[in-house]
């Protein structure tokens, strides 16, 4: 049980690590025309992921207090 808590918390810290470059990478650092800007995809995405982490967090939360 606690090696399975340890590898999703270190996988966590990777992936959260890793997204600011996916973006960089995929949105800002890209040549493909778009009708809409770069700083309109990363407000989107910055959003999305964010509502992913924050659900996530809370189901987290729930179920360790039940």
């Amino acid at each position: 049980m606690r090696k399975t808590i340890l590898v999703a918390g270190i996988l966590s810290v990777v992936i959260i690590v890793l997204i600011p470059f996916a973006i960089d990478w995929l949105i800002i650092g890209n040549g493909i025309p778009s009708n809409i800007s770069n700083s309109d995809w990363v407000s989107f995405l910055g959003s999305y992921i964010g509502a992913i982490v924050g659900a996530t967090v809370s189901v987290i939360a729930i179920v360790v207090t039940v």
